[in-house]
């Protein structure tokens, strides 16, 4: 797993309350999501890539970019940013947002949102082929999959293309709400 991890991950990893410990979920969970895009970000302003290398303070705060930011980015169409500049402006209080801040503020929440599907649909993927069943229900919990509009979609193209049997698997959501986060098969 190392070899998917950034320096980013390790800096999660680092200052959670289990450091060394569940590094896989800290890589996919929507508990540590927000904190990986908060320090891309950081980084980006101080290379002053971002806001014109000007730190919006809610930044520097741990857990000042919630992973609800991440849905809100990908809900607008393809070539819109209304999501994406509002978060910026009321919730995270940028004073100047250019267009090419939210563009790449987007990007970065669609890739670690993307990183983080592949990851869960991978490790599903491998789960099916071992079962080696002919049909599987895999029970998910957690906000990602519930509010995240492309999530699903990327879990599920990426069991496709890894699953090597020909079973066929749905994607329910648990309503138990005991295995936060979790899958169950």
């Amino acid at each position: 797993i190392n070899r998917f991890r950034t320096k980013y991950d390790d800096i999660v990893d680092k200052h959670s309350l289990h450091p060394g410990e569940q590094v896989f979920e800290k890589m996919l969970s929507g508990m540590y999501l927000g904190e990986i895009v908060r320090h891309v970000l950081i980084e980006l302003v101080e290379k002053k890539i971002l806001f014109q290398g000007d730190m919006p303070k809610r930044l520097l705060k741990q857990g000042g970019f919630h992973t609800k930011y991440i849905s809100d980015c990908e809900r607008d169409p393809a070539d819109l940013y209304y999501s994406t500049h509002y978060m910026l402006t009321e919730d995270l209080h940028v004073p100047v947002v250019q267009h090419l801040d939210d563009v790449i503020v987007r990007y970065v929440c669609e890739q670690v949102a993307r990183r983080s599907a592949e990851l869960v649909g991978t490790g599903i993927a491998c789960l099916l082929n071992r079962l080696n069943r002919k049909e599987v229900t895999v029970g998910v919990d957690g906000s990602l999959f519930r509010f995240h509009t492309k999530y699903p979609e990327r879990m599920t193209g990426v069991i496709h293309k890894l699953k090597t049997n020909d079973s066929r698997f749905v994607l329910r959501i648990s309503e138990d709400g005991s295995g936060k986060g979790a899958a169950a098969i």
